[in-house]
């Protein structure tokens, strides 16, 4: 399923390092340290981001680029393993200035979603990008149809997890619905500016 994926975002002219592949706690779990490390290194490999959802340690030994943390006490413990070099999130919720917080207290990026697992206002995005140049990502249920909304508004990264994985047509064409569904977004916002 993945190389289906690397092997669309890497025939499309895109920036390196601009998707991120983030491993949740459950699956995590699942895969041995032998094969993990396989899994970020092909990641990395294709010039794609590896983050580890609330696990530091793991992260640090697989030699991933970061780690996406649930708790705000977890940034100095996870800045102080992974050093400088490597990505720290935050996710906040729907709180602006948790984010703000989590930014000055060492945070490279913040994560806005909903407690139920609805879509997150896009007026979280734009206000984000208004108050600060950390980037900010948007978790939710999206589909290619909300994703030009929120690209307009300024979100940096979107939690497309659900529809990339889910799609009835397969991996390869929800990842193009995807990047065609940004690229819109992204031309929306150059014409409004």
């Amino acid at each position: 399923d993945l190389r289906q994926f690397f092997f669309v975002i890497n025939s499309a002219p895109y920036e390196k390092n601009m998707h991120v592949i983030a491993c949740e706690p459950e699956f995590a779990a699942l895969i041995d340290d032998e094969r993990m490390l396989a899994l970020v290194q092909m990641t990395q490999a294709q010039g794609m981001v590896f983050l580890f959802i609330n696990d530091t340690e793991r992260a640090d030994v697989m030699n991933a680029d970061g780690v996406l943390l649930d708790k705000f006490d977890d940034i100095k413990t996870a800045r102080d393993i992974l050093g400088d070099e490597r990505i720290v999130g935050l996710r906040c919720g729907l709180d602006i200035d948790a984010g703000e917080t989590a930014v000055n207290n060492g945070a490279d990026f913040v994560s806005f979603h909903t407690s139920n697992g609805a879509l997150t206002d896009p007026k979280i995005a734009a206000i984000w990008s208004t108050l600060s140049t950390k980037p900010c990502l948007m978790e939710g249920p999206f589909t290619n149809d909300y994703v030009p909304t929120y690209a307009n508004a300024g979100a940096t990264l979107l939690d497309v997890t659900d529809y990339i994985w889910e799609y009835s047509k397969g991996i390869m064409q929800a990842t193009v619905n995807m990047l065609h569904a940004i690229e819109l977004g992204l031309a929306d916002e150059k014409i409004a500016n």
